[in-house]
């Protein structure tokens, strides 16, 4: 399972410097499903070092998509009137960390 697209890896890896074999890894993970484990054995690292390279590309993509820092980016299924109250709730909790922002 992925964690980001194809083109929103593109877009987030564009803001890094990473390396060739950093980038590799990094999209191991997050785009095609890599254990984090594999993708460090693949590229003769260790899996923090694999855990490191995806978190830095997630960060550049959580900064591209305006997620704040200490925010979760979930995806769920819920029915439809469910899925309305969560869209309603990130508007509110948005709103509100916008406003503590600019006071």
């Amino acid at each position: 399972m992925s964690y980001i697209t194809e083109d929103e890896f593109r877009s987030a890896v564009a803001e890094t410097k990473l390396s060739d074999r950093t980038r590799q890894a990094a999209h191991r993970v997050l785009v095609n499903g890599w254990t984090r484990r594999a993708a460090g054995e693949s590229a003769g690292r260790t899996t923090q070092w694999a855990s490191q390279a995806a978190a830095r590309v997630v960060e550049a993509h959580r900064g591209l998509i305006g997620c704040p820092a200490g925010w979760e980016i979930v995806t769920v299924r819920l029915p439809v009137e469910d899925a309305v109250d969560v869209r309603e709730l990130e508007r509110d909790r948005l709103d509100a960390f916008e406003s503590s922002r600019n006071p």
